[in-house]
């Protein structure tokens, strides 16, 4: 109950940190501490896709895990969650040219959207199996398959689906492809294959090569098929599916193929892509191509690839170069000179942003190879560290200069790290070497050379610490004169350590896999911190004010350097990697699958403005607040105007809108009814009559 009770009281005042560690730290208040997180990328779920469909060129739809939906009205330049009530993993998806698109998946869930993807209803399957692809011969016949021998038709462009019987009772069937009304193939486990020549009304069974299952199957031709599986298993038929003949494995599990033409066509899997130009019947490595989940091509010359990871990508030129349609990058690291100007490190790759983190600008044009870390001294004088290199740049980014590095024999590693104490007075880490700086970067020195350093800080120009991540009995390095010398923690049973922070030369924090540790006595002893826990992969942030993060899996801040921690809950399992301060409740998070998030104390819209609110309104904590299922929400008005009151999740995507008319000046209060939302934190903002303001409110099932 007394947890309960600190939960509630640290989203409702602002951030009350009470968390009582090993040292029985007192209870701390940070007042005048409202912090709201709004996310700027992708703004679109951060999840696997299985499918993507379009229409047109420019208007399509991609589902995923977890009932994500997004969809595109310009070729792919910009995706837009759609919100639905659906929380099933979709696997297939297809339409036709009506506008119509359906999408298939887990417990047999089906649904259909009558306007290009804008809105969805769900489609009664009659099965509760797994449902994996389906295909749409014109605009009312279609077929889709899945586990438990389901083979299900439609005659009404969808809207109703008929089970039709196959002679495989029992079988996973993957993949369906008709050349038309009447001849088309099945796929199913232990290498099987269904074949009908009268639109389902009969079947036969072929064995096709071994027992290996065929995931994904082309029919080319009323002569000509092609079907790919499991461990790149590929067969291929000359004679209309009567016999198939065994060509090999490609060693890559297949899951979609996508025909230009009759000779044409890209198959994608878990572990490569293929292209063949031929039918189907040789089959050519792709190693620019990512591994995928699935792939379409609307025209001849654009296609489309869905995957893990956020992978949404595009060819404009029939598959011979493709490029993401939203970046996608594992960020690492983030430095921002003001509200506005930014740079990113993403798998090895620099960005940079002059708007806060809505755009993001590949700079293809940095010399150097794999950026892996960088730093701004100030608004035109930056550092990057890449591999085995050290670069510069003295105007904002336009061009970088490298710089010398002595006392490094053979390859140093990507510097992943950099940390300065001063403009003057820098460090950087690569795995193997830590490197250090006293004339702002110009030229860098060999200090320790080691394996496996992870972190690196300073608490001053002399105390200063190395966490490492090596197999073994290795602990972390401390030194006390400014590097001059290192000695290892070999007795402080801290081995495979991840960052590390120090406020001063006694007093210290360092992470291990799950676990924070701290230290008052300069790193004698080491305590384990009380719930702290949840995959603390990621690092400290810089320290404003007292004010500093630890991200990971879970999201932990403290406003007293440390003393007290709490968790952000509406940072959980977002996988943060690291997070930024510009100043107090100030800053930027960055993290796994392309996510870029702004901490603030006020709103910020949709494109990363913060908005002021004026003050001839008023809009009051809803009551009760925690609450379920329903709540009740109040705001006055000093005028008649046209009210918005929508609710926002707390990454800020939309959810649901309770109000959208007119109310005249004076009090009035609306019920919120929570049915269908999960527990947790979300946003109510009012919009209406030029003012804007939001709340936070608790959701507790």
């Amino acid at each position: 109950m007394k947890t309960y009770f600190r939960t509630i009281q640290f989203i409702l005042c602002a951030i009350l940190t009470i968390h009582l560690n090993a040292q029985d730290y007192s209870k701390k208040i940070a007042e005048n501490s409202v912090e709201i997180w709004t996310e700027l990328h992708p703004k679109v779920p951060r999840t696997n896709y299985w499918g993507v469909h379009f229409v047109n060129n420019d208007t399509g739809v991609a589902v995923g895990e977890l009932g994500a939906v997004i969809r595109t009205t310009n070729g792919g330049g910009k995706w837009l969650n759609v919100n639905t009530p659906f929380n099933k993993t979709f696997r297939g998806i297809g339409g036709q040219s009506e506008g119509r698109i359906i999408a298939v998946g887990d417990s047999g869930i089906i649904i259909l959207s009558n306007d290009y993807g804008e809105s969805w209803q769900l489609i009664q399957s009659g099965t509760n199996e797994r449902l994996w692809n389906l295909q749409m011969i014109n605009n009312n016949l279609g077929w889709l398959v899945g586990e438990g021998a389901t083979a299900l038709k439609t005659t009404d462009g969808g809207f109703t689906w008929i089970p039709q019987v196959t002679p495989l009772v029992g079988y996973p069937f993957y993949d369906v492809s008709f050349l038309d009304s009447l001849f088309g193939y099945i796929t199913a486990w232990g290498g099987q294959i269904l074949r009908t020549t009268d639109g389902g009304v009969s079947w036969i069974v072929r064995q096709a090569g071994d027992q290996y299952t065929l995931g994904t199957i082309k029919a080319i031709t009323k002569q000509k098929a092609v079907a790919l599986g499991f461990a790149g298993k590929h067969v291929y038929t000359s004679d209309g599916g009567e016999s198939w003949q065994f060509r090999g494995y490609l060693g890559v599990t297949f899951r979609r193929m996508a025909f230009i033409d009759t000779l044409k066509g890209f198959a994608v899997g878990y572990t490569g892509s293929f292209e063949t130009t031929d039918g189907g019947f040789t089959w050519d490595l792709r190693l620019d191509i990512k591994s995928s989940k699935y792939i379409a091509f609307p025209s001849s010359e654009v296609g489309y690839l869905a995957g893990d990871g956020l992978i949404l990508e595009k060819t404009t030129n029939s598959g011979q170069n493709w490029f993401r349609t939203i970046i996608n990058d594992n960020f690492t690291d983030v430095f921002f000179m003001d509200d506005n100007k930014g740079w990113f490190i993403g798998n090895q790759t620099l960005y940079q942003t002059t708007d806060g983190g809505v755009t993001l600008i590949k700079r293809t044009d940095f010399p150097g190879d794999r950026p892996s870390s960088v730093y701004f001294l100030d608004s035109l004088t930056g550092i990057v560290g890449a591999q085995h290199k050290i670069y510069k740049t003295y105007n904002g980014g336009i061009s970088w200069q490298e710089k010398s590095i002595s006392g490094i024999s053979g390859n140093a590693g990507d510097f992943t790290r950099l940390f300065f104490i001063t403009d003057s007075i820098g460090w950087a880490i690569s795995y193997g070497y830590v490197i250090k700086t006293t004339d702002g970067g110009e030229n860098w020195q060999a200090k320790l050379n080691a394996g496996g350093f992870r972190g690196i800080h300073f608490s001053d120009s002399l105390y200063g610490w190395v966490s490492r991540i090596y197999s073994g009995i290795h602990g972390p390095f401390k030194t006390t004169d400014g590097g001059k010398t290192w000695f290892e923690q070999i007795n402080s049973s801290l081995y495979e350590t991840f960052d590390v922070f120090f406020n001063d030369s006694l007093e210290g924090f360092i992470t291990k896999l799950d676990e924070l540790y701290h230290t008052s006595n300069g790193g004698l002893i080491w305590e384990l911190v009380p719930n702290v826990t949840g995959f603390l992969s990621g690092r400290f942030s810089n320290i404003l004010k007292n004010e500093i993060f630890l991200a990971g899996k879970l999201v932990y801040y403290s406003v007293d350097a440390g003393k007290n921690w709490e968790e952000v809950p509406e940072l959980r399992d977002q996988f943060v990697e690291f997070i930024r301060l510009l100043d107090v409740n100030n800053g930027y998070a960055v993290g796994d699958r392309g996510l870029i998030i702004r901490l603030t104390d006020s709103i910020v819209d949709v494109g990363g403005n913060i908005l002021p609110a004026p003050e001839e309104f008023h809009l009051y904590q809803n009551y009760p607040n925690p609450f379920n299922n329903s709540t009740s929400i109040s705001f006055s008005l000093t005028a008649n105007a046209k009210v918005k009151l929508t609710i926002y999740d707390s990454l800020g995507r939309q959810v649901k809108r309770i109000a959208d008319n007119e109310f005249e000046s004076g009090s009035h209060t609306i019920n919120f009814d929570a049915d269908g939302l999960a527990s947790g934190i979300y946003l109510y903002k009012i919009e209406g009559g030029g003012f804007s303001e939001a709340k936070k409110m608790i959701l507790l099932k």
